[in-house]
């Protein structure tokens, strides 16, 4: 008889692995994220196409190789030997670094490294993982810039002026010195911009910064808050001797002409000057008394400057007379609103209008609200004005819809005082109760640097507005600072590109580079983005091109009464 022996053996197992190891083969060559394995002396074993992609250099020129050589420099000792002794300590780290690629660039990487043990607990390589986060520093880089940069003249802003003055202000408690603040206007600025076009008027600003910063210390300070309004910063001064030499110098250097459009212009400059600590303790207040003695300087008859004394009292007085002409405003219904149409870039139909306020004066006729609103923010006017708008806008709107016109989108602006109020949820609540008004028909806009001044409070209150079914927008993006991790926590629907990068939007590469990142980082976020300040068709086919959604300004509407305003959306609507 012939036997037989028959050996089954299960390879299941081993299939099952085999398996494994293709599908570990497979997502190791297609990751998008490039990977690199070494071994425990860092010498590299394997890399993957993405790491080819991105660093340059091929799989043949790597292997055998320390990683040690794409090192930029830009890390010191210490850095690595923290990042070893974690690894070592738990198996993993994870971080930005910054390598440098075949070609010589340094580039930011956000690398995250695995140690691989044996089955007897061993570490025996290490697997780096990382992607190329150049495009997000670059934009996280242009938010930053544009947050503390102004972005015409390359100084510093307001935001970054405080914080320059603050750090001034602490240097001098130290050393027992003082500090002086400078803050200048340019004469009939609004002349030259009115009669030669802002193009000539920003060339203007660029050259004064220039002649500024040649005319103070490399330790001093120069910097532009807003329109034509510069401030110096004098740091570690002995005396007041030493702002009568730097203003004369800075008046000195406005006596050669400034060439715009092929012409000589000259132009002169009016100068205040307050000292810390003795005309203010306060930042805030220090700039104050500077402005005061701008404008001293210039009922002196321009061209010159003047240091805040006790005795320059005028603007008190005219701030009084400013909160009792408000406040008799509010009793005899001096204030009216104004309506501007947003303009849906796709469709050209209207689909929101927003509220502006103006200001009726019994003697002085029409008065902007860029001049009594910054001061009605310093009082309680500011609510109550406020409240006036919301009201109104809201009952004119519930008129328009008994009226059959559509439901479009109602924006009205919402100062940081309002945003602050206690009762401010129960106050609109009853405003739109008392309107009957929808809403969802309510956007709400805030200036960047209000909806940041106290950021973890305001999301809270925000995302109780967004309960109620209110939109929210914020207006002006790209001057204030909103730092990427907090503008994805507000709950916000839209976001305004300020019309300074719109104005030049065709001219000025910046701008236009600008405008593209924050609709790039709008519509990354899932929001719609909104560009004012729209005064060409060049503007607006260029903003059509970047994808922006939504449009508003004298190109498409100059802001209209409410008889006017609704006359235009009803001619809107039969044409489409």
């Amino acid at each position: 008889k012939k036997s037989w022996i028959v050996i089954i053996r299960d390879i299941s197992k081993r299939v099952k692995m085999e398996e494994g190891l293709r599908l570990m083969a497979k997502i190791f060559e297609n990751s998008h994220d490039a990977i690199m394995i070494t071994d425990t002396e860092a010498r590299i074993v394997n890399v993957n196409a993405a790491f080819t992609e991105i660093t340059g250099y091929s799989r043949n020129e790597v292997i055998g190789t320390s990683s040690k050589f794409m090192n930029s420099g830009f890390h010191d000792k210490a850095f690595y030997e923290n990042m070893w002794r974690q690894l070592q300590k738990t198996g993993q780290w994870c971080g930005e670094i910054w390598d440098k690629k075949k070609n010589g660039d340094v580039f930011p990487k956000w690398l995250s490294i695995s140690a691989v043990a044996d089955e007897r607990d061993q570490v025996t390589h290490y697997v780096g993982i990382f992607t190329d986060i150049s495009q997000r520093k670059e934009a996280e880089n242009k938010l930053i810039s544009l947050a503390h940069y102004d972005q015409l003249t390359g100084l510093p802003n307001r935001t970054l002026f405080y914080e320059k003055m603050q750090w001034s202000v602490d240097l001098a408690n130290r050393g027992h010195y003082l500090v002086a603040l400078l803050f200048l206007d340019l004469d009939r600025f609004k002349i030259i911009n009115d009669t030669l076009g802002h193009q000539a008027g920003d060339q203007l600003l660029i050259e004064v910064a220039g002649r500024l910063k040649k005319a103070v210390r490399a330790t001093d300070i120069v910097c532009r808050l807003a329109g034509d309004e510069f401030t110096v910063v004098l740091t570690q001064i002995h005396g007041t001797g030493e702002i009568d030499r730097v203003a004369r110098k800075i008046l000195d250097s406005f006596q050669s002409p400034f060439t715009l459009q092929d012409r000589e212009l000259f132009v002169t400059a009016s100068i205040g000057a307050a000292v810390y600590p003795q005309d203010s303790e306060d930042i805030h207040g220090l700039l104050k008394n500077a402005d005061t003695a701008m404008y001293y300087a210039k009922n002196m008859g321009k061209n010159t400057y003047a240091v805040f004394t006790e005795s320059m009292n005028r603007q008190a007085h005219d701030e009084l007379e400013l909160e009792t002409d408000l406040r008799h405003a509010l009793i005899s219904d001096e204030f009216l609103l104004y309506y501007q149409p947003q303009i849906d870039l796709t469709s050209g139909q209207i689909v929101g209008i927003e509220a502006l306020i103006r200001w009726r004066h019994p003697k002085l006729g029409f008065i902007s609200p860029d001049r009594f609103i910054p001061y009605a923010e310093q009082t309680d006017l500011i609510v109550l004005i406020g409240d006036w708008v919301l009201r109104e806008a809201c009952r004119q709107y519930m008129v328009w819809m008994r009226r059959g016109l559509p439901p479009v989108k109602l924006s009205v602006n919402y100062s940081g005082v309002q945003l602050r109020q206690s009762n401010q949820l129960s106050r609109l609540s009853s405003i739109l109760v008392d309107s009957g008004m929808n809403p969802g028909n309510l956007c709400l806009e805030l200036t960047e640097s209000v909806a940041m001044e106290n950021a973890e409070n305001n999301i809270k209150t925000l995302h109780e507005f967004k309960k109620m079914g209110i939109s929210i927008s914020i207006d002006d993006f790209g001057t204030g600072y909103s730092s990427l991790s907090y503008l994805k926590r507000f709950p916000i629907d839209t976001l305004k590109i300020d019309r300074s990068f719109v104005r030049d939007i065709i001219e000025n590469s910046d701008d236009s580079a600008i405008a593209s990142t924050i609709i790039a980082i709008a519509h990354q976020l899932r929001l719609k983005v909104v560009a004012e300040g729209v005064e060409r068709k060049e503007q607006l086919t260029l903003l059509k091109v970047k994808g922006c959604d939504i449009a508003q300004g004298y190109y498409l509407s100059v802001p209209k009464c409410a008889e006017d305003i609704e006359q235009f959306i009803l001619e809107k609507t039969q044409q489409s």
